[in-house]
């Protein structure tokens, strides 16, 4: 069982494996919160340990009227951010326990939007990264919506309809990076929407039509570059230059990058390749690729057309905010052209096309 209570501004869960905390903004109440958030927050949160969470539960709360988003302060859910409409609400997930994650480099750039750009930014501690390390896992999100999970639970508090990730084509028309796959019939698809529609809040996937490198494109468009950061290591305004993110994301933009680090020569040695579509473009793009042998069975590539729209996704979006983002989209990227090179994707099986 489940119970939850609040302390103040701060939000428990108690579980069958422990007690793990929120710490919620000042007029949140739990007792103003719809029920359905609660039981929606339970089922992203422990789904893949505790089956059944949700059945038999009787969905009622209505949508409100607003779009929400899970930003993380990197480059795709910035490059969401900024085509959504203007009325979405912006929420940040801040680690509350010792990690060598850092948050310098989000905090730095929540601060620029909150002075520069007057965009008001909800920031929410938890610890629910932890419920990993009950199950023998690292820290981390349980599922791929736990990273919202702070929004599901402040719903009703922001008037919410829906809510949105920074997911791009790398997650999902690839299957990890690597493969095509016909997304809308996929187990994550059928599994995720529907139950949220139910509970009042839509999942928006405002990047699913564009690659990584397409929402570095926007970024950068929009003069952004310098602030969304997704190295996660780095103090604020830097980038450790090592890790894979930066190998793959920050070596396109400029920022100096150590091809022989541990972790770039451990990833890129994978069999299938990790992150592959991107991490072949970026590095054909900065001349990467040459530095690194073990890539050399992908010379024949090429993703020139990586940085374009996939004009199937706008589908996936609701209706009602789908004409404007598709109208800021195109403002910054071009369509891909028939037939699109992507469908025929695959950098899993040799030969790979």
């Amino acid at each position: 069982m489940r119970y939850w209570r609040q302390e103040g501004r701060r939000l428990w869960m108690d579980c069958e494996i422990g007690s793990f905390h929120w710490d919620m903004p000042k007029k949140w109440k739990l007792s103003e919160t719809h029920p359905d958030l609660l039981k929606l927050a339970e089922w992203v949160l422990l789904d893949p340990w505790t089956p059944g969470i949700i059945d038999k539960h009787e969905w009622s709360r209505k949508p409100g009227k607003k779009p929400g988003l899970s930003f993380s302060a990197g480059i795709e859910s910035t490059a969401a951010m900024l085509i959504m409409p203007k009325n979405t609400v912006v929420a940040y997930h801040e680690r509350d326990f010792e990690s060598m994650l850092k948050h310098d480099n989000a905090k730095r750039f929540i601060k620029r939007l909150r002075w520069r750009h007057f965009r008001k930014v909800t920031i929410v501690k938890s610890d629910h990264e932890k419920i990993r390390t009950h199950f023998g896992k690292a820290n981390g999100f349980s599922t791929d919506l736990a990273c919202a999970v702070h929004l599901i639970l402040m719903a009703d508090f922001l008037d919410l309809d829906s809510i949105s990730v920074g997911m791009p084509i790398d997650n999902s028309w690839l299957a990890k990076g690597r493969k095509f796959r016909d997304f809308p019939n996929t187990h994550w698809y059928n599994k995720w929407p529907p139950i949220f529609k139910k509970a009042g809040l839509e999942i928006i996937l405002p990047v699913n039509m564009i690659s990584q490198a397409g929402c570095l494109e926007v970024v950068q468009k929009k003069g952004f570059a310098d602030w969304a950061q997704s190295c996660l290591r780095a103090s604020a305004g830097d980038t450790c230059g090592r890790c894979w993110k930066c190998f793959f994301k920050n070596s396109l933009l400029g920022h100096p990058v150590d091809t022989s680090s541990n972790e770039i020569q451990k990833f890129s040695s994978t069999e299938p390749l990790k992150t592959a579509a991107m991490v072949l473009y970026a590095s054909k793009k900065t001349g990467m690729f040459d530095n690194l042998p073990q890539l050399n069975r992908f010379s024949h590539i090429n993703l020139d057309w990586f940085n374009q729209i996939y004009p199937p996704g706008f589908n996936l979006i609701p209706e009602r905010y789908r004409d404007e983002i598709r109208r800021n989209l195109l403002e910054l990227l071009v369509e891909m052209s028939e037939p699109f090179p992507l469908e025929s994707t695959d950098l899993e099986n040799p030969p790979y096309s």
